[in-house]
C-alpha cells in the first residue's frame, strides 16, 4: 500500500510540475489507471488519511465519485437496506469524519471534490430508492386497472407525481448532519467572534461546504454522477427532492442569512475576516443555486425529450405549493425583504452582489402554482374578462389584494420603489390628488405596509451610488416586471369595468369600495414605479456618459439604458385606457398638446343606486389615470432633454470631449452601429420628445443650427473640435429621425414598389396636428422650404434668412429647413464626414417616405385628415394643374463631365413657383442625390444611403410623372445608364450600389412615362427610332444599357481576354455588366407587378437584352470564366434575380428564340428590339408556340451541367478556393429554389414547354432549330430536379456542414418532393443513390452506424447515434422528403390496377435506390434513444414512420420481434412489447373490449411469433394512410415516445 501511495503521489506531482512531456504522459496514464480501477475504496481511504498532496486528494475524490455510481449495484446495493451493515453509510461516515478532522488542511478544490463524492453517493442511493418507488407506482397502476382494457395511458407518468414516495434515509441522514453543523450559527450571537465561538464558525462553514457539494450533485451542474438509470426514476428522484428536501434546506439558509444580517450587518462587508467572508459567500452561493433550480416541468414529455443537464438558458424559478411557507403570498414580503437587505450589505463585492441581485431577478420571472393556482387559473389567464364583465362570485375573496399573481408583482414593485425611491421627491399631480382623498389615504398606507412592503424596514439605496454591474441586473429585473405589469394593473381594470358589471349584476357598495380601494393601491404603487424608473434611467444615462463605450462599465450601462427604455415604452402602452374607442380616436385627431387630462366627458347614465355609485368610482379612477399620464408626460420631457444632453459634448452637454495623443491619428468616422445598437433608446426618446413637441423642436433647431455654423467654420480643420461636432450632429440626426417619424431604424419596408400595406412608418399625431389651433403663415413657410432645398445661398450667408417673418412659421418647418440646409451643404460643399452624410440621407429617406410620399401605416386616415394638419397643408399643392410628363430630353445628347453647370452654380434650377412645395422637396432631394454622386460616391455607406432615398422617391412619389421630371433626374439617369456610364460610372461603384441604382432609375423613368407607355406607343417609337421625336426615357435607358452591354460582350468574346489570369479588368467589366442587368431584371419585375399591360415591355427587355445575354452566359461565359469565382457568382446571381423577378411574366410571353437565333445580342443589329416586338405581336394568339420561360429553364439546366463539368475534379490551390465553391453552389441552389417558388404560378398560367431531343432537355441552343426537336410539356419541377441532379456530385457531406449550403440544399429537395415527387424519376441511379446518402446524412449525421438499434438498459447512452452538425430544421425537411416519396409510392401501389406498369416500376425504383427500406425504418426508430428528442418534429416523424411501416408491415413486425428478443432485461422486454403492441393497435384501442382474453405472459407471447406479429401490425396495411389515421397514430406515437424514453433512455 505504501508503494502504491508513493507512486500515485509522484504521478500527481509530475502531472503538474514535470517539464518533460514523456514524464507528464506517464503520470497521466498512472492517474487514469487509478481512476478506472475497480473498488478503489481502500486505496482512496488511505490517500485521504495519509496524503497531503492536494492534487492526489482531488483525484481520490474524483475516483470515489465515479466508483460509487459505477459500482452501486455490485458493492452497495445489497447492504443498503441494513442500516447496521450498510457499506454506503460507512463510506459516507468516513468522508464526513475526514472533513471534520482534515477538511481544512487541504486546498479548497480538493476538499470540495472529496465532499462531492459524498453528494454522489447520497444521490446514487436516492436514485436507487426512487427507482423502487417508481416500480411500485407502476405496479400499483397496472394492478388497479387489470380489469380494464390495457392502455398505454394508464402506465405513463405524464405529470410529476403528487406523492413522490418516502424519503431516502441516507439523504435525510446527510441533511441532518448539515443542519447539526450550521444550527449553532443560527442560534449564537456572532456579533463578536472570540476564541470560544471560532469552532462554531468553523463547523458551520464545514456544513456549508457539504451543502454546496450536495446541491451541485442534485442540480446536475456536475458531470461526476452518471447514474445510468431510466428517466422515469429521475422524475421521482427530482420530484421528491425539489418539494421536500430542497424546501427544508432553503428554510435553513434563510434563517442563517437572517442571523448573519442581524449580527454582521453593522460591519462593512469588506472588513469581515476570512472565515466570515467564506461563510457569507457559501450562504449566498447556495441561495443562488436554489433560486436557479431546474424544476420539473408541468408536462413530463418535456423532461423525457430533453437533455438531463441544464441548458445554457437560465432555468425559471417554478416552486410548487410545498414552498408556500417561504415564497407564498403571505411569506414572500419577508423573503424579498431579506434578499434586499442581504444585497444592500454585500453589494460592494460584485461577486456576491451579482448573485443576490440575480435571486431577485428570478423572483420576478417566477411561475408555478404559487402564482397561478389552478383554482383561479380561469380568472388569471383570461385578461379579457375584466373588460367583458366579471362575475360577482369572484368577489367572495375580495378581502385579499387580488390574485396571487397580482399580489406577487405588487410586492416586488413596491419593494423596488421603497428600496431605490426613498430619495426621489414625489411632488407630481397624482400624489396631490391622492392626498386629497383623506378618507382613503390612511387605509392605503396601512394596507401597503402590512401586506405589500413596509418602507420603514427596507434599507435605502440612492441611485447615485449604484454600481455599473447593478444597473445591468436591475434593468433585467425591471424588464421582467414590465412583462408582467398587466397583472399589477388588474385591480385598476376591475374598477374601470364596474359600470358594465353593475348593469348586469347587483354589487354591494362594500364590494365596490373594496375594489376601488385595491385599485388605488395598485395605481399608487405603479405611479411610484414610473418615478423610480425614470430616475433610474437618468442615472444609467449619466453612468454611460461618464464611461467609455469600450469599457466594461460603459457596456453594462449601455445595456441597461437600452433595456430600460424598452421597458419605459412598453409600460406606457400597458397603462389601462380611460377613454372609449371613439373618444380615443377623436382625441388622437384633435390632440394639440399633452396638457389635458384623459377625462372622459361622456354623460353619466340616468340611473341611481349601486350603478351610479360604481360609475362614480370608475370616473374617479379615470381622472387619476389622466393625472398619471400627465405626470409621465413631464417625466418623458425630462428624459428627452437629459438624453439629448448626454449626447452633446461639454460644456453644452455631458459627453466628454475627445482627447488624443499628439502622435495618434485622428479618426473622423463615427460608430456606424449606433443606429442599431441604440435603436431601443432612440425610439423611446423620440416618443418622449413628443410629450412636449414644441419645446423639443425648439431645442433641436437651436442645437442643430449652432453646430452647423461651427461646422462651416471648421470645415477645413481636422481637429478634435471637428470630431466633437461630428459626434453632436450624428446624434442630433438620429434623434430627429426617430422624433419626426415613428418606426424602426431599418428602412427595408419602404424599399419595395407597390402599396404601403407593409410599411412600418408613420407620422406621430403630435407632429401631424402640431399648431392646428394657431395661425400658420403658409406662404412664408413655403418660401423658407423653397430657399432651403431649392435656392440655397452661399454657405457663409446667414441662416435663417433675415428677409422672412418667422412669427407664424411653425417650428417644425424651421427644423425641416435646417435639416435640408445641412444636407445641401454636405452634398454641395463636402462638409462633415461620410457618416454624417449617411445619417442625413437616412433621415431624409424617412421624411420622404412619410411626409412627401405618404407611405405610412394608415394612409387612408392620413389623407382624409390632411387638411387639418398644418405641416401637410404647407406641403400639399394649391392647384392640380397638369404638367407635361416628359420634355423630350435625350440621354445621347448629355455627356458626363463630372461637374456640370448645375454643380458650378451650387443651386437647384427649380421653377420659382411654390404652388406645390411637396414637388419642390422631392426634386430638391433628387438634386442632393445628384450632387452626392459626385462628392460622396467613393464612400460605400453614403452611396448606400442615397440609393435608398432614390429608391423611395422613384417608387413612392405621389405624382411621379411631374415630381420626378426634372433635370436632376435626367442627370442621375445619365450618370447611371448614359452613353459613358460603362467607362466612368460602373467601374467606380460597388455591385451592391450599382444594382439598386439601376433599378431606381428604370422604375422612376417608367413612373414618369407610364401613362404614355402602351403597346402601340412602344411599336410606334421603335419604328421611328432614328427620328428626332420625343422618346420614352425608359426605352432610352434600355437602349443605352443594351449598347454598352454589347460593347462589353464584344470584348469578352475575344479569347485573348481570358488567356491571362492576371487580367482583372475583363472580369470587372463582366461583373459590372451583370450587376447592371440584375438591376434591370429587378426593375422589370417591379414594373410588371404594378402595370396592367407589361407584356410588350417584358418582351422588349427579354428578347432584346436579357434572353440573349443569359443564353450566351450559359453556353459560353460559364465555360470561359470557370477559373474566376467572382464572375461565376455574378452570373449565377443574375440568373437568380431573373428567376425571382421575371420568370412568372415569361410564362405569358411567347418564346421568339427560334426566330431570333440569328439575331443575337452580339450582332449589334439596331432592329432587335423592333423584331422582338413584332414577333411578340405575331405569336400572342399562338397557343402552340412555347413560352419564354422554357428557354430560361433550359439555360438554367445548361448552367448547372457546365458548372459541374468544369468544377468536378478540378484542382485549385488558392486559399479561398473551397469557400468560393461553397458560395457558388449556394447561389445555384438558391437559383433552383427560386425557380420552384414560381412553380404554382407557372402551372396556373399554363403548361411550361421545354424543348426535348431524344427525351432529354436541350443543353445546346443549336438543337432548337433541329428538325428532330419536339416540344412537350415538362413541369418546372422536373427542370429544377435535373439541375439538382447535375450538382449532386459536388454536394458532399463535408460541404453540408456549412449551415447556409445545408439549408439551401434540403429546402430545395423537400420543396421539389412536395410539389412533384415523381420528378426524381428523371435522375439516374447514381444520382438517386447520392441523394439517398445525403438524405441519411441530413437525419442521422456523420457518425451514424447502421448497426445501432434500440438498446437495452445496460447499453450506454453514448453508443446511440450522433446527429453531428444536423439541426432540427434539416431533420424536418428530410422527414418531409420521406413522407412525399412514400406517399407517392403508396398511392401508386394502391391503384396499381388502374395505373401503368411503368409508373409502378418507376416508383419502386425510387424507393429502392434511395434506400427507404426496413433498415432505414430501424435507423429512424433509433433516434428515439438519443440524448435529446425534439417534440416539434413529432408530427413529421410519426408520419414518416407510419408510411415506412405501410411499405412493408411484415418486415416491420419481424423487426419489432427482433428488438424484443434482443432485450436482456425481462422487465424492459415486457414494457417494450406492451409499447409496440399498443402502437400497433392504435386504430381500435379505444373500442376493443375483448382484449382481456389476450392478456397473458409476454414470455409466452414472444414464443408464438405469429400471434405476436399480428398484435404489432393489427392496424397497419399496404395502403396509403388517411388523414384521420395519421392523426390517431400521431396521438398514440406521442404516448409511445414518452413511454419508451422513460425506460429506454438513461442518465
Amino acid at each position: 500500500m505504501d508503494d502504491v501511495l508513493e507512486q500515485l503521489e509522484n504521478a500527481a506531482t509530475a502531472q503538474l510540475l514535470s517539464v518533460k512531456s514523456e514524464d507528464r504522459k506517464r503520470a497521466e496514464e498512472k492517474i487514469l489507471q487509478f481512476r478506472s480501477c475497480s473498488e478503489p475504496y481502500e486505496i482512496c481511504t488511505a490517500i485521504l488519511t495519509r496524503s497531503n498532496n492536494d492534487c492526489l486528494l482531488y483525484e481520490a475524490g474524483r475516483c470515489l465519485s465515479h466508483a460509487v455510481v459505477r459500482e452501486w449495484n455490485s458493492v452497495f446495493a445489497s447492504s443498503f437496506e441494513s442500516v447496521d451493515d450498510c457499506k454506503a453509510l460507512q463510506l459516507l461516515t468516513f468522508i464526513l469524519e475526514w472533513s471534520q478532522s482534515r477538511g481544512f488542511e487541504c486546498g479548497p478544490a480538493a476538499r470540495q471534490r472529496i465532499l462531492s463524492a459524498a453528494g454522489a453517493l447520497v444521490k446514487r442511493a436516492s436514485a436507487a430508492h426512487a427507482e423502487k418507488v417508481a416500480a411500485a407506482w407502476r405496479s400499483t397502476k397496472i394492478d388497479g386497472n387489470v380489469s380494464h382494457t390495457p392502455s398505454l395511458v394508464f402506465q405513463i407518468l405524464a405529470t410529476p407525481p403528487d406523492d413522490p414516495g418516502p424519503p431516502c434515509w441516507l439523504l435525510i441522514k446527510l441533511i441532518e448532519h448539515i443542519e447539526e453543523l450550521i444550527q449553532p450559527l443560527t442560534q449564537s450571537d456572532l456579533s463578536g467572534i472570540n476564541n470560544d465561538q471560532e469552532p462554531i464558525l468553523k463547523r458551520g462553514l464545514l456544513g456549508l461546504f457539504i451543502l454546496s457539494a450536495l446541491l451541485d450533485e442534485f442540480s446536475y451542474s456536475e458531470d461526476s454522477a452518471q447514474l445510468n438509470m431510466p428517466l422515469e426514476a429521475h422524475v421521482f428522484l427530482r420530484a421528491r427532492f425539489q418539494d421536500y428536501e430542497l424546501v427544508r434546506l432553503f428554510k435553513n439558509l434563510l434563517c442563517l442569512a437572517n442571523q448573519l444580517l442581524v449580527c454582521w450587518s453593522s460591519l462593512d462587508c469588506s472588513a469581515l475576516s476570512q472565515g466570515q467572508s467564506e461563510v457569507v459567500f457559501r450562504v449566498i452561493s447556495c441561495l443562488d443555486m436554489i433560486t436557479g433550480w431546474d424544476f420539473l416541468p408541468r408536462e413530463l414529455i418535456r423532461f423525457h425529450v430533453s437533455l438531463l443537464r441544464r441548458s445554457d438558458e437560465e432555468a425559471r424559478f417554478r416552486p410548487s405549493a410545498k414552498w408556500n411557507d417561504t415564497i407564498g403570498s403571505d411569506a414572500f414580503p419577508r423573503t424579498s425583504l431579506l434578499f434586499i437587505k442581504l444585497h444592500t450589505w454585500v453589494r460592494v463585492s460584485d461577486l456576491l452582489g451579482a448573485r443576490t441581485l440575480s435571486c431577485l431577478v428570478r423572483f420576478s420571472s417566477m411561475s408555478g402554482p404559487l402564482i397561478y393556482p389552478n383554482s383561479s387559473s380561469a380568472c388569471i389567464n383570461n385578461n379579457s374578462s375584466y373588460h367583458n364583465g366579471i362575475s360577482s362570485s369572484y368577489y367572495n375573496e375580495i378581502q385579499s389584494l387580488g390574485s396571487p399573481c397580482t399580489m406577487h408583482y405588487l410586492i416586488l414593485i413596491e419593494n423596488l420603489n421603497c428600496w431605490l425611491g426613498k430619495e426621489i421627491p414625489m411632488k407630481d399631480s397624482i400624489k396631490l390628488s391622492f392626498e386629497s382623498l383623506t378618507d382613503q389615504m390612511p387605509a392605503i398606507c396601512s394596507e401597503i405596509s402590512n401586506r405589500i412592503a413596509d418602507s420603514r424596514l427596507i434599507p435605502s439605496l440612492t441611485l447615485e451610488n449604484l454600481l455599473p454591474y447593478e444597473l445591468s441586473i436591475l434593468s433585467e429585473f425591471i424588464f421582467n416586471l414590465m412583462l408582467n405589469s398587466s397583472r399589477a394593473w388588474e385591480p385598476v381594470e376591475r374598477v374601470l369595468s364596474l359600470p358594465k358589471v353593475s348593469s348586469q349584476e347587483s354589487l354591494s357598495s362594500e364590494i365596490c369600495q373594496s375594489l376601488f380601494h385595491i385599485g388605488l393601491i395598485s395605481l399608487w404603487v405603479m405611479d411610484k414605479f414610473f418615478a423610480v424608473l425614470s430616475s433610474l434611467l437618468i442615472q444609467c444615462i449619466r453612468v454611460q456618459t461618464e464611461c467609455s463605450t469600450e469599457d466594461d462599465n460603459g457596456q453594462l450601462a449601455h445595456e441597461a439604458v437600452e433595456r430600460l427604455f424598452n421597458c419605459w415604452s412598453d409600460l406606457l402602452d400597458l397603462i389601462p385606457s380611460s377613454l372609449s374607442e371613439q373618444a380615443r380616436s377623436q382625441k388622437n385627431h384633435n390632440l394639440t398638446a399633452i396638457d389635458s387630462t384623459d377625462d372622459d366627458n361622456s354623460p353619466l347614465p340616468l340611473t341611481t343606486g349601486q350603478v351610479q355609485n360604481s360609475d362614480q368610482l370608475a370616473q374617479k379612477m379615470k381622472k387619476l389615470l389622466g393625472l398619471l399620464r400627465n405626470s409621465n408626460s413631464s417625466r418623458q420631457s425630462q428624459l428627452f432633454q437629459f438624453y439629448l444632453a448626454s449626447k452633446m459634448a461639454q460644456p453644452v452637454g455631458l459627453r466628454r470631449t475627445c482627447s488624443h495623443d499628439n502622435n495618434e491619428e485622428i479618426d473622423l468616422e463615427l460608430n456606424e452601429d449606433d443606429m442599431t445598437s441604440s435603436e431601443d433608446s432612440l425610439f423611446a426618446v423620440g416618443s418622449c420628445g413628443l410629450s412636449t413637441p414644441e419645446e423639443s423642436i425648439t431645442t433641436l433647431v437651436r442645437l442643430l443650427n449652432e453646430r452647423v455654423t461651427q461646422l462651416i467654420q471648421l470645415q477645413n480643420c481636422e481637429s478634435l473640435k471637428s470630431i466633437d461636432l461630428f459626434e453632436d450632429i450624428h446624434w442630433l440626426l438620429l434623434i430627429s429621425g426617430h422624433f419626426l417619424v415613428s418606426g424602426p431604424a431599418s428602412l427595408t419596408s419602404v424599399l419595395r414598389m407597390g402599396s404601403p400595406w407593409d410599411t412600418q412608418f408613420s407620422i406621430p399625431h403630435q407632429i401631424l396636428y402640431l399648431g392646428s389651433d394657431n395661425t400658420v403663415d403658409v406662404v412664408n413657410s413655403r418660401r423658407l422650404i423653397f430657399m432651403s432645398i431649392a435656392q440655397c445661398p452661399d454657405m457663409n450667408s446667414r441662416w435663417p434668412p433675415d428677409n422672412l417673418p418667422y412669427t407664424h412659421i411653425p417650428s417644425l418647418i424651421i427644423l425641416l429647413c435646417s435639416l435640408f440646409r445641412l444636407l445641401w451643404l454636405q452634398v454641395a460643399y463636402g462638409i462633415g464626414s461620410a457618416q454624417l452624410v449617411t445619417d442625413n440621407f437616412w433621415l431624409m429617406t424617412r421624411l420622404a417616405a412619410t411626409y412627401f410620399c405618404h407611405n405610412v401605416v394608415d394612409r387612408d386616415t392620413l389623407m382624409s385628415n390632411i387638411s387639418r394638419s398644418p405641416i401637410m397643408t404647407i406641403l400639399q399643392a394649391d392647384s392640380d394643374r397638369p404638367l407635361p410628363a416628359h420634355q423630350g430630353v435625350f440621354l445621347s445628347n448629355k455627356t458626363y463631365n463630372g461637374e456640370n453647370q448645375i454643380l458650378e452654380k451650387k443651386e437647384n434650377p427649380l421653377p420659382e413657383s411654390c404652388d406645390n412645395i411637396n414637388r419642390v422637396c422631392i426634386q430638391g432631394l433628387l438634386m442632393c442625390v445628384r450632387l452626392a454622386l459626385n462628392k460622396w460616391s467613393h464612400e460605400p455607406q453614403a452611396l448606400s444611403s442615397l440609393t435608398r432615398l432614390l429608391n423611395v422617391l422613384s417608387m413612392h412619389s405621389p405624382n411621379s410623372s411631374s415630381d420626378l421630371a426634372c433635370s436632376a433626374w435626367y442627370d442621375i439617369c445619365t450618370i447611371v445608364a448614359g452613353p459613358q456610364a460603362s467607362e466612368h460610372t460602373w467601374p467606380n461603384l460597388s455591385t451592391d450600389s450599382l444594382i439598386p441604382l439601376v433599378e431606381a432609375c428604370l422604375c422612376g423613368s417608367w413612373s414618369i412615362d407610364k401613362k404614355n407607355l402602351s403597346s402601340s406607343a412602344l411599336v410606334q417609337q421603335q419604328h421611328h427610332s432614328n427620328e428626332e421625336v420625343s422618346d420614352s426615357l425608359l426605352l432610352q435607358l434600355i437602349r443605352e444599357i443594351r449598347e454598352q452591354v454589347l460593347r462589353i460582350l464584344n470584348v469578352l468574346t475575344n479569347d485573348a481576354s481570358f488567356s491571362s489570369l492576371q487580367d482583372s479588368t475583363t472580369i470587372s467589366m463582366l461583373v459590372n455588366c451583370t450587376a447592371v442587368l440584375r438591376g434591370v431584371a429587378r426593375a422589370i419585375g417591379s414594373i410588371a407587378s404594378n402595370s396592367n399591360s407589361s407584356t410588350d415591355l417584358v418582351s422588349l427587355v427579354w428578347n432584346g437584352l436579357l434572353g440573349p445575354f443569359l443564353s450566351h452566359s450559359a453556353n459560353y461565359l460559364v465555360l470561359k470564366c470557370h477559373n474566376y469565382s467572382e464572375a461565376l457568382q455574378s452570373l449565377f446571381s443574375l440568373f437568380s434575380d431573373v428567376a425571382e423577378s421575371c420568370l412568372i411574366y415569361l410564362v405569358s410571353l411567347p418564346s421568339s428564340l427560334s426566330e431570333l437565333s440569328s439575331v443575337s445580342l452580339l450582332n449589334n443589329d439596331s432592329t432587335v428590339v423592333q423584331s422582338s416586338l413584332e414577333i411578340n405581336k405575331a405569336n400572342r394568339n399562338d397557343c402552340v408556340t412555347p413560352c419564354a420561360s422554357g428557354p430560361f429553364l433550359n439555360w438554367t439546366v445548361v448552367l448547372c451541367k457546365h458548372y459541374t463539368k468544369n468544377t468536378q475534379g478540378k484542382l485549385n490551390f488558392e486559399a479561398t478556393a473551397e469557400d468560393d465553391q461553397i458560395q457558388e453552389l449556394q447561389l445555384l441552389l438558391n437559383l433552383l429554389n427560386r425557380v420552384l417558388y414560381h412553380e404554382f404560378e407557372l402551372r396556373l398560367s399554363g403548361a411550361v414547354f421545354l424543348s426535348q431531343v431524344d427525351n432529354e432537355l436541350v443543353i445546346q441552343p443549336d438543337s432548337i432549330n433541329s428538325q428532330d426537336s419536339t416540344f412537350s410539356a415538362i413541369p418546372t419541377v422536373d427542370a429544377a430536379v435535373i439541375g439538382l441532379g447535375h450538382l449532386l456530385p459536388l454536394i458532399t457531406e463535408s460541404n453540408l456542414t456549412i449551415p447556409e449550403l445545408c439549408q439551401a440544399f434540403y429546402s430545395l429537395a423537400s420543396y421539389a418532393c412536395e410539389l412533384r415527387p415523381q420528378g426524381l424519376i428523371r435522375l439516374t441511379d447514381n444520382q438517386l443513390s447520392s441523394f439517398g446518402r445525403l438524405l441519411r446524412f441530413g437525419i442521422f449525421g456523420v457518425e451514424f452506424n447502421q448497426s445501432n438499434h434500440i438498446k437495452s438498459s445496460s447499453t450506454s447512452r453514448s453508443s446511440s447515434c450522433s446527429a453531428g452538425c444536423v439541426d432540427n430544421s434539416v431533420i424536418q425537411q428530410c422527414l418531409d422528403i420521406i413522407i412525399s416519396l412514400t406517399d407517392h409510392f403508396l398511392e401508386i401501389r394502391s391503384r396499381s390496377r388502374s395505373r401503368h406498369v411503368e409508373e409502378l416500376q418507376n416508383a419502386i425504383r425510387l424507393i429502392n435506390v434511395i434506400g427507404l427500406n426496413t433498415q432505414f425504418l430501424s435507423d429512424l426508430f433509433t433516434l428515439l434513444t438519443k440524448e435529446s428528442y425534439s417534440v416539434n418534429l413529432e408530427a413529421s416523424f410519426s408520419s414518416a414512420l407510419l408510411n415506412l411501416i405501410h411499405l412493408s408491415p411484415e418486415a416491420y413486425s419481424n423487426l419489432v420481434y427482433q428488438w424484443i428478443n434482443n432485450c436482456e432485461d425481462p422487465i424492459i422486454q415486457t414494457r417494450l412489447s406492451d409499447a409496440f403492441k399498443h402502437l400497433g393497435n392504435y386504430c381500435n384501442n379505444n373500442n376493443d373490449n375483448n382484449n382481456t382474453d389476450t392478456i397473458q405472459s409476454d414470455q409466452q407471447l414472444i414464443k408464438d411469433q405469429t400471434i405476436q406479429n399480428n398484435l404489432y401490425i393489427k392496424c397497419f396495411n399496404e395502403n396509403k394512410p388517411t388523414r384521420s389515421t395519421r392523426s390517431d397514430f400521431q396521438h398514440y406515437f406521442h404516448l409511445f415516445v414518452t413511454e419508451m424514453r422513460s425506460f429506454i433512455c438513461f442518465g
